[in-house]
């Protein structure tokens, strides 16, 4: 049995030549393209060594404005504490002030009512004397009139007799009269002292609302000058901060570069 004859192999093609190789990219030609696909020419090395003198004055005018920044925060936090004490200091010399001028009205009002009792004791005293007396004297009166005998005018002897003397009660009335005049003038007396504690009290409580008042208006006055050192710090600070414009306006002549600060 004979088997099928091989038909004859195609004649072999030749191998396709190798595709160009790209250039390689280790080094660069002078000019690059960037990957939004503009142009950017390599800087050469006077060129770098501006820019990196222009960073670093840019950047050293950074830490000198940064040093005046932070002297100034730092003298603005020493103010705000100082005032705080001050005013610490004054909140308390007011509370100081007014207990003591609490105590000192505490104190004339218990010697005003200790005085007050003490004239109500002794109107009471010479009250009850006065009584006393009235009602010995009418006693008196009362017992000589029931136990003298009664005799007829005839009876008695015609022979002239001395006046008698003037009985003593005239004496008694001018002695009450006295005490009496006594009482009301050491009642007088009493208002008067009382008015001028009073007074002396409104005049203490007039100087302690005045020297209140004068410490609040110079709390307010110290709180207002602080207010305008703080806006006129925060009015002032821009002009440090906001040099970034010149900086940039620098950085643009300069080569367009940007330090670390202004990032």
């Amino acid at each position: 049995r004979s088997s099928p004859r091989a038909s004859p192999s195609p004649r072999a093609s030749p191998s396709p030549s190798p595709a160009p190789k790209s250039p390689s990219t280790a080094h660069p030609p002078a000019t690059s393209t960037a990957p939004n696909g503009t142009t950017r020419p390599k800087k050469t090395p006077e060129e770098l060594e501006a820019l990196m003198a222009s960073m670093r004055l840019k950047n050293q005018r950074a830490e000198e404005r940064k040093k005046v920044v932070d002297a100034e925060r730092r003298r603005a936090e020493e103010e705000g504490r100082e005032d705080e004490v001050r005013v610490r200091e004054e909140r308390e010399r007011v509370v100081r002030e007014e207990a003591e001028r609490r105590e000192g009205e505490r104190r004339r009002r218990e010697r005003s009512e200790a005085l007050q009792a003490d004239i109500d004791r002794e109107r009471a005293k010479n009250a009850a004397a006065k009584l006393s007396k009235i009602t010995s004297r009418s006693w008196d009166h009362s017992k000589v009139s029931s136990t003298a005998p009664s005799i007829r005018p005839s009876a008695l002897p015609r022979a002239r007799t001395p006046s008698p003397p003037p009985p003593t009660t005239h004496e008694s009335r001018y002695a009450e009269d006295e005490i009496w005049d006594q009482v009301e003038h050491k009642d007088d007396e009493q208002v008067r002292r009382e008015k001028e504690v009073k007074k002396a009290g409104e005049e203490a409580a007039r100087r302690a609302a005045e020297a209140a008042r004068e410490a609040r208006e110079c709390a307010a006055r110290e709180a207002r000058e602080k207010e305008e050192r703080r806006a006129r710090r925060e009015s002032e600070r821009p002009a440090v901060v906001k040099g970034r414009g010149s900086r940039r306006a620098d950085g643009e002549g300069g080569g367009g570069g940007r330090s670390r600060w202004e990032d």
